[in-house]
Parts: C-alpha cells; sequence; structure tokens
C-alpha cells in the first residue's frame, strides 16, 4: 500500500495541468462489459453506485476507478452523451490525478457553441474563485464517446488550496430537490434563496454539505440577512458575493442564484470563517437558460436588456436585496460590473476568445457522432440563434447587443474616481537615511471623497484598511491638492505588504488596481532601500 500510495502521489505532482484550457486532453475508460450503457442507466435510475472500470489519463492509469453518469437534467436513460462522474479513489484511496481525486464530465447541455462553459469559467476566474474547465475527448471501451468539458470539482483539494488557502474547506452547494417534501417546518421551493429559516433542517434539506461543513453557518447567514444586513460582512465575504453577483447579471446567467431557483452555486469557507460563493454549472449562461423566477421565460430583447439592478427589491433574493439595499455595497457592484464589462465585452475580448475556442474544438466535435447538435449550428452558435424549441441564443448575437445596451445604462455611466499615480517614498540617493515604513500617496482626480487603503503583510492574511487623507500630513504633498496619503509600519522580519486603493466620490467607487483581487500591488522595505 505504501508503494501505491507513493506512485498516486506522483500522478499528483505532474507540472503540466491536466486543466490546460488551450489544449484538448484524452480519457480513455475501459469497463469490463461489453453492455455498459444498460448498467450506468440502470445505476443512475436505481441509486447512486459506481461502475468500476479502468481510467487513462494524461499518461497514468487507474484501475477499480468508478463512473456513473451525472445526476443531471441533462441525463437521458438510452443517451449515448450523458454526462460522466468518475471517482478515480472508487477503489485506491489514495488515487487522484494532480490532487483531483474525481473527474466531471459534462455534455453542455443546451450549448450548440460548446463554449459557454470554458469562456465563462475563464471570465470568473479573473475576479473570483471559480473551477478550471477544458476540454476532453472521452473514450469507452476504445469507440469515442464524444466531445466533453472537464470542470474542476469545487469540493476538490487542488481548488480549496489555490482559492482558499485550505483543501479542507467547508463546501455547500446549493441544491434543487424537486421530489422529496421538505422537513416539517421548512418551506418547499426556496432552494439556494438563503430566505430566513429557523431550523437546520431546511439547509440540509436545500445544500449539499462537504467535508464536514456546518449548517449552522447557513442559517447565521439567512438569519443575519433578514434581521441585520449590515452585519453580513461577519458571515460572508462581501467583496466575492459582488464579484459573483456582477458575473452572474453581466453575463446574462440565470441558471444560477439570479434564477428561478437559486441554485447552481457553492458556499466555501474561507480561513476567516466567512463564507464566499462559487459559480457552477455554467452551460445555460449566456442566456441558453431564461426565467428569473418572476413571470415566465424571457424573450431574446429581454435578456439583452436585463436591468443590471435585477433583484434589487426582491425579499426572495436576499443575497441580492439585501446586500444591495447599502449605497456601498452598490457602489463596489458596480465598480466590479464595469470592470467586468471593460475587460471582457466592451473590449471584445469575449468574442475572440470564443472564436479561439470554436477553432480549437471543431475537429473533435466533426469526429462526435453522439453530439446533439450539427457542425452546421455549430459554426452559426456565435451569431444566431439555434433550435425551435429552446432557441439558444448565439452568444456574440446577444452580448454585441447587450453590450450596447449597458453602454446607454446610467448606472455604468456614472463618473467615478481615477486613481492616476501612486507613489512610495524610497531612500533619496547617497543618503545614510534608510526607509523603515511605508509611506504611500496618490493622486486621484474626478471628486474623491474617500479614499482607502487596503494592506496585508503577507499573502494568506485578510486585508486591513487605513483611510487616506489630504492634510499635508501623510506623504501627501501639500493640503487639498488631490494627493492623499498613509503611512503603514512594517510588520514582521520580511517587511513587504502587499496593497490596494479603493476611491470613491458622491456617485461611484473605483478600485485602483483593477485586478487587486489576483494582482494586488506589492513592495518590501529592501526595494525601497535600494
Amino acid at each position: 500500500m505504501l508503494i501505491i500510495g507513493s506512485c498516486y502521489f506522483a500522478y499528483s505532482q505532474n507540472v503540466d495541468d491536466f486543466f490546460i484550457t488551450d489544449s484538448i486532453r484524452e480519457i480513455r475508460i475501459t469497463f469490463p462489459v461489453e453492455n455498459w450503457t444498460y448498467y450506468l442507466d440502470s445505476l443512475r435510475l436505481n441509486g447512486d453506485d459506481f461502475l468500476e472500470g479502468t481510467i487513462e489519463a494524461h499518461g497514468f492509469k487507474f484501475d477499480g476507478a468508478g463512473v456513473q453518469y451525472t445526476a443531471s437534467r441533462a441525463f437521458s436513460p438510452g443517451s449515448l452523451r450523458n454526462g460522466l462522474t468518475i471517482k478515480l479513489n472508487n477503489k485506491i484511496r489514495v488515487a487522484n490525478l494532480q490532487g483531483h481525486r474525481s473527474l466531471y464530465l459534462s455534455p453542455a447541455l443546451r450549448d450548440p457553441s460548446m463554449v459557454r462553459e470554458v469562456l465563462g469559467y475563464e471570465i470568473a476566474r479573473t475576479y473570483m474563485p471559480a473551477p478550471k474547465a477544458n476540454y476532453v475527448k472521452v473514450y469507452i471501451n476504445d469507440s469515442y464517446y464524444g466531445l466533453f468539458v472537464n470542470v474542476e470539482g469545487v469540493d476538490e483539494r487542488p481548488f480549496l488550496r489555490r482559492n482558499f488557502d485550505n483543501s479542507r474547506a467547508a463546501v455547500f452547494i446549493a441544491k434543487k430537490n424537486l421530489t422529496d417534501q421538505a422537513p416539517e417546518g421548512c418551506r418547499n421551493g426556496i432552494y439556494g434563496a438563503l430566505e430566513y429559516e429557523a431550523s437546520t433542517d431546511c439547509y440540509e434539506y436545500n445544500f449539499e454539505l462537504r467535508n464536514n461543513a456546518n449548517p449552522e453557518r447557513l442559517l447565521q447567514l439567512a438569519k443575519t440577512l433578514e434581521e441585520e444586513p449590515a452585519k453580513a460582512g461577519q458571515f460572508l465575504d462581501l467583496d466575492k458575493t459582488l464579484w459573483w453577483l456582477a458575473f452572474n447579471n453581466l453575463t446574462v446567467n440565470l441558471n444560477s442564484y439570479l434564477g428561478k431557483h437559486s441554485t447552481h452555486y457553492a458556499l466555501c469557507e474561507d480561513k476567516e470563517g466567512k463564507l464566499a460563493p462559487v459559480p457552477m454549472d455554467l452551460n445555460l449562461a449566456f442566456g441558453s437558460y431564461k426565467n428569473t423566477g418572476e413571470g415566465s421565460d424571457l424573450r431574446t430583447r429581454q435578456l439583452i436588456s436585463l436591468d443590471p439592478m435585477l433583484h434589487a427589491d426582491n425579499p426572495y433574493k436576499p443575497l441580492v436585496s439585501k446586500l444591495l439595499a447599502s449605497e456601498n455595497n452598490r457602489k463596489i457592484y458596480l465598480a466590479h460590473y464595469r470592470t467586468i464589462f471593460n475587460d471582457w465585452f466592451k473590449s471584445g475580448k469575449y468574442e475572440a476568445r470564443a472564436r479561439e475556442l470554436q477553432q480549437l474544438i471543431r475537429p473533435a466535435l466533426e469526429a462526435d457522432q453522439n453530439w446533439a447538435y450539427t457542425l452546421e449550428d455549430f459554426d452559426e452558435s456565435l451569431e444566431k440563434t439555434i433550435g425551435k424549441q429552446s432557441k439558444i441564443p448565439g452568444i456574440v448575437q446577444l452580448m454585441s447587443r447587450r453590450i450596447e445596451f449597458l453602454k446607454k445604462n446610467g448606472l455604468l455611466d456614472l463618473v467615478a474616481p481615477v486613481v492616476e499615480e501612486v507613489n512610495v517614498a524610497r531612500r533619496k540617493p547617497m543618503s545614510k537615511d534608510t526607509i523603515d515604513n511605508f509611506s504611500i500617496s496618490v493622486s486621484v482626480s474626478n471628486l474623491p471623497q474617500e479614499v482607502w487603503l487596503y494592506y496585508k503583510s503577507s499573502e494568506t492574511q485578510p486585508y486591513a484598511r487605513v483611510k487616506m487623507v489630504d492634510d499635508g500630513k501623510h506623504h501627501d504633498g501639500a493640503a487639498g491638492d488631490g494627493v492623499f496619503g498613509a503611512v503603514i509600519e512594517p510588520e514582521g522580519a520580511n517587511g513587504e505588504i502587499w496593497y490596494y486603493i479603493v476611491a470613491e466620490n458622491a456617485g461611484a467607487l473605483a478600485f485602483y488596481p483593477a485586478q487587486y483581487m489576483r494582482e494586488p500591488l506589492h513592495v518590501t522595505l529592501a526595494e525601497l532601500n535600494k
């Protein structure tokens, strides 16, 4: 067992990431039976068991792995292209592929473009915790099963370690339970909305609990949102939540908290005990799912003009209505919305990336005899609506018109402060005096009312904040000159900080740098004293 364990541990050390986006991976599944479709159908219809087989992936072989059809609305008995869940450690507990114990292969239901998930997760990962996703060609008993999207599990250790610095972080996955009756005292049809209910049984019914997740955390959050929303930050990472809400709205991802069932997301607990949302199941993003929970499905023109403040006055969506009732939260939300809009959509980057991905996967789809769409559908899927019943809008068809709508939207037109220059005091040439603190100044235009410096002395710490002032006494030049300053005393032996700036005026708020969540500013005392 020690030898086996060390071999499987070596699998996880492969430096070539299995989830790399710009290369199609391959997974080969070998079952000991020929009528494997019958077994997989039976196991899915009659329980949740796995069919044992051998998996070959990324140059490694996993004997005794388990395979099942994924339980989702995409599952169809007799189909030759059902989604697959692969449990690598089904028989050997330590088995993993680069730390991933399970693989989740999506058939990309209702996505003739085949890029919604990979593109959507790529956009989301720029700003918030989100899974990796790429493409794999799947072979079963040496026959080509099809091209699938390989999506990283939100409860997998590499995902949690990368995003929350804790491979065993508690995970709550919002689920849609349409068959079982809710426990006594709990309401049906709440799903993952986080409306307040007084029993933890209600939250266990509406969420899958992973890694010893305690439903009491959800109850505390829901109760706080209901009774004292201003204190929601005690239980919720507000900044990540506002990024997530902005992403869902901008990309018309209604198969999410913003939609009818408030599902297809997870809440992961960080080291501070705060919950942060993670997007899931993006195959219906960009308008493929059309119901907000208020009335019937939206038409394409309504998807195009989806209000950036959707659900802001809806008491049944407290993560929106309660949080956006705060003027400060609303400004942060709109600042994040503008950042994603400018980075990916106004710039045209989303379209260029979608076309790159389609060019990558077209040959693999051409050989996929089990795919539900035609190559003609695929080739037209960015520019035209596909399907007579589902009527799936083309991604570019939808978003190019949504971009024009949002350009004219008054909420995004608000003039935000602009951080024009950031300076940190350095040792003067030939001076014997050393720098022993971080004296930071920023020049801000567009009538800033408040400027804040967020900083930390270690990458794993939460950010602290200090107000920057324009009084001529904080390394900020002359009083009232539009330059704001703050002085930070170093902590620890390394003498370094990571930091970013938040500036606010009467109408809007701005972050500098815009990618502060992934790429904050960084400086060391050693650098300043060179």
